[in-house]
């Protein structure tokens, strides 16, 4: 894991997608993804569902 400390309007570049901080609220931060359509951009949770769904049933179903 990389941790890198920015500020409110300070950005980070990951591969094709720049990420803002546009926000930051006591502990929540506001973020800003610019990308190409290509790239396909998820919260957490969101891409582990997909995952999940697309994912070979089990011996359980």
């Amino acid at each position: 894991m990389v941790i890198i400390e920015r500020t409110v309007g300070e950005s980070i570049r990951v591969q094709g997608a720049l990420i803002h901080i546009e926000q930051i609220v006591g502990d929540a931060v506001r973020l800003g993804v610019e990308a190409d359509r290509s790239i396909s951009v998820h919260r957490g949770e969101v891409y582990d569902a997909i995952q999940r769904s697309i994912a070979p049933a089990g011996p359980e179903g």
